[in-house]
This record gives structure tokens, C-alpha cells and sequence, in this order.
């Protein structure tokens, strides 16, 4: 197929990435190319008492990051390809790493991912985990908002039952534990580990002929910027400002209302997580 005159690629217009409360180090990346950008939330390392000089969750994000920009350079991989690629370079590095310490678990983590085929003029958006990907067409008048439900919604309840049962650290890792399992085996939603099986449960959203399109990839992090007040849950209005006033901006007024108003972290493990965001712009 001959090459088209639609899109010539991706192009990123601001992005932050701020680390939370509790952990000293930021366990989200960022990351872009011409024809894909990412962003990469590492689960939260359930290892914190062994030796390993960096928690699990920043080492898969780390890696993810330098395998995806690796990648992408082949512009024959689409989002499945990429995946593919990912999943099998994290098994490979993982095996040195777990060789030194018995008993690692899997290195997981959530990703949203954004590839543009420029030979054909599509856009590919998928979200594997609990990171979102917001995309708006203007000359379409169209906005769409990805995430898998039943990551979200597994997630959601384990707060809510932790927050009636009050288990002891002990019990709570043990739990932890059992859902990490359970996620990397996609028994209740996948997210990006070591299991290739997720490649199958892959199914992006095709858009074509992208040109003029913004996509807006976030960590579920930043995703708590929709509760503040000015916007009301609408990512219309969350995307109007992040345009406007930067994503910064945006954090900005998610930091300061997680630092002054206690209520509003009610039930989370952390008054503030890791915040990640990539704000795009798909060139004709």
C-alpha cells in the first residue's frame, strides 16, 4: 500500500511526571517517539523488606521505558507488536535480577499506550492496567475516554473491603500479594508483567485519518485530578485547562487540594501517588 498523506506523526506538547508521598522514588515514566508515546505506572513493590537496591515497581517502569523507545524504532510493530516486544524483554532481564534473590515477585505495572501508523494513517490507543487515555477530534466533535473497567473496579473494591476489614500489614501484604497474582494471571483484569498472555487480551481503539487529534495518556495518579472541583469528572474540562494552562497547572491544583483538604484522599493507601501525563498532538 502506497504511502498516505494524512498524518506525519506524533508530537508531545507538555508532559509531568511527579513522584507521591510515599515512596522516595517516582515509579512512573514517560515516554515518546514520533510514532508512539507511552506512559508506564509501576505497581507498587510488595519487596520493601528485601535486599534489592531498587524496588520492582521503578525497575519495570525503568525497563519498560528503554524497551518501548527501542521498539519503536521498528515501524512495523502496532500495539500488539510492541506489547509482544515488552513483555518478552521484561522476562528476559527479569531472569537475571530474580537469579540474585529467590522469592522476587514478577516485576507488573500498568501502561497506556499511543502508536501512530503513519504508511496507513491510523492512530492505535490501548490501555493495558489502570492507566487512561483521553482522546478528543476536534473536526470530529468526539471524545473518548479508555481504561479497563475491571482493573478499576477490582481495585475500587479492594479499598473499599480494606477499609471495613482494617488488616494488619502482615495480612494486608498477604493479600496484596494474592491480587498481584491474580493480576499478572488475568484473572481479574491484566496488567503488563512477564505473562505473554496479556498480548491476546490486546484491543486497541483504531481511529483513522488522526490528524488534528489530542490524546491525553495518564497515569490513575493524575486521573484524581478529574475528582478536584473545577472540573466536575468532565475531561472536557480537564483537557481545556491541561491545553490552556499545562499539565502542571493541572497538578499543581491536585497537590494543593490532596495537602489541604484531608477528605478528599479518604479511602487511598497514600494522600498523594505517583503523577504522570502526555498531553499529544497528532501532525498532519
Amino acid at each position: 500500500m502506497g504511502r498516505s498523506k494524512g498524518c506525519s506523526g506524533l508530537v508531545a506538547l507538555d508532559q509531568v511526571s511527579i513522584g507521591g508521598s510515599s515512596n522516595p522514588f517516582n515509579e512512573d515514566t514517560t515516554g515518546w517517539t514520533r510514532t508512539a508515546a507511552w506512559v508506564v505506572d509501576g505497581a507498587t513493590s510488595l519487596d520493601a523488606t528485601r535486599n534489592w537496591s531498587q524496588t520492582s515497581a521503578r525497575w519495570m517502569a525503568a525497563t519498560t521505558n528503554h524497551l518501548l523507545v527501542e521498539l519503536s524504532a521498528r515501524s512495523e510493530l502496532d500495539s500488539r507488536g510492541l506489547i509482544r516486544g515488552v513483555v518478552d524483554g521484561l522476562s528476559y532481564e527479569w531472569k537475571a535480577v530474580a537469579a540474585r534473590e529467590e522469592g522476587l515477585l514478577p516485576p507488573a505495572g500498568s501502561l497506556g499506550l499511543v502508536v501512530c501508523d503513519v504508511s496507513h494513517n491510523l492512530l492505535e490507543l490501548t490501555t493495558v492496567g489502570d492507566c487512561l487515555i483521553i482522546w478528543s477530534s476536534p473536526k470530529r466533535g468526539d471524545t473518548r475516554v479508555l481504561t479497563d473497567h475491571k482493573v478499576s473496579a477490582a481495585e475500587e473494591e479492594h479499598t473499599r473491603d480494606v477499609a471495613k476489614s482494617q488488616p494488619s500489614t502482615d495480612e494486608l501484604n498477604e493479600e496484596l500479594i494474592r491480587n498481584r497474582r491474580k493480576y499478572i494471571a488475568g484473572q481479574q483484569g491484566w496488567i503488563i508483567s512477564t505473562n505473554p498472555r496479556v498480548v491476546g487480551s490486546i484491543q486497541p481503539l483504531v481511529v483513522n485519518d488522526p490528524a488534528g487529534d489530542l490524546v491525553l495518556v495518564v497515569s490513575d495518579g493524575f486521573a484524581r485530578s478529574l475528582a478536584l472541583p473545577e472540573f466536575d469528572y468532565s475531561w472536557n474540562a480537564l483537557l481545556k485547562v491541561a491545553w490552556s494552562e499545562g499539565l502542571a497547572s493541572v497538578l499543581y491544583k491536585l497537590r494543593k487540594r490532596e495537602r489541604d483538604v484531608p477528605s478528599f484522599c479518604e479511602g487511598r493507601y497514600k494522600t498523594s501517588d505517583d503523577a504522570s501525563a502526555l498531553l499529544l498532538e497528532v501532525r498532519r
